[in-house]
């Protein structure tokens, strides 16, 4: 797309630090630990070591350029940035999650993304093949939905389950999990802007990524642990059970 106007439109991405937690889940029959990291790009983070060390979420500094267009630095890595949009104009977005210290101990990774009020249809973005969109049966009914995360947001899930020897590189390295991918066989942004973008208005595109231990392979009841769990400063229950994380092996 080449029609370009001085008129812009603000999309804000943000992240914050990080905060520790311990999460005890109740399920049937005696109490069980169950453990849950969670990493927003706007608001809290809240994560056990026993899951991670650290879990970030960053991307490559955007550059405006003199005709209005954007170029990723790649030496630049960037928490939180905002772009003016103008109709017509795509903007190259690369936001990764990345895992420091992950223990051995089976995860899922999730990923709800949040609209703001009024966000414009002419802005269009789509999640790399690595991720599934969560649904779940509508009570009442047959009809799948989309599974809705505590901000609001449409959840996805990664394909694989995380532990320490596929969160980094054999040079001990993070593995850089790409959220966006490119838009409608381009290769140079993951967010597209039509021509027909609304003048002089302001919108927001937030991202929550939460890192859940596995103690089920169903993962909208896994990933509804943020909704059941207790929140406490307890030391975690040991069990003999491997799917409270008591083992680190298996799926």
């Amino acid at each position: 797309m080449t029609n370009k106007t001085k008129n812009s439109k603000y999309l804000i991405i943000a992240s914050v630090l990080l905060n520790v937690i311990l999460v005890l889940g109740i399920m049937a029959g005696p109490i069980t630990a169950k453990y849950k990291t969670e990493k927003r790009i706007t608001g809290d983070v809240k994560f056990t070591a026993k899951l991670a060390d650290r879990i970030l979420i960053q991307e490559h500094e955007a550059v405006r350029q003199t005709d209005g267009s954007y170029v990723l630095d790649a030496e630049k890595i960037v928490e939180q940035q905002s772009y003016s949009l103008m109709p017509g104009v795509d903007i190259p977005k690369d936001p990764f999650i990345t895992i420091e210290g992950k223990t051995a101990i089976p995860a899922y990774l999730y990923v709800e993304v949040v609209e703001g009020s009024e966000f414009p249809t002419a802005v269009a973005y789509k999640l790399t093949s690595d991720w599934t969109l969560l649904k779940t049966t509508a009570e009442g009914s047959q009809t799948e939905v989309p599974v809705t995360g505590p901000n609001g947001g449409k959840v996805y899930v990664y394909k694989d389950i995380l532990t320490n020897e596929n969160t980094e590189t054999t040079d001990g390295v993070p593995v850089k999990f790409q959220t966006l991918d490119f838009v409608n066989g381009s290769v140079t942004d993951t967010l597209e802007v039509s021509d027909a973008l609304p003048r002089g208005t302001q919108a927001t595109l937030s991202f929550y990524a939460y890192i859940c231990q596995k103690y089920t392979d169903d993962k909208v009841v896994n990933f509804g642990l943020y909704t059941t769990a207790e929140l406490t400063t307890a030391a975690p229950v040991e069990s003999g059970n491997p799917d409270d994380g008591a083992s680190a092996g298996g799926n």
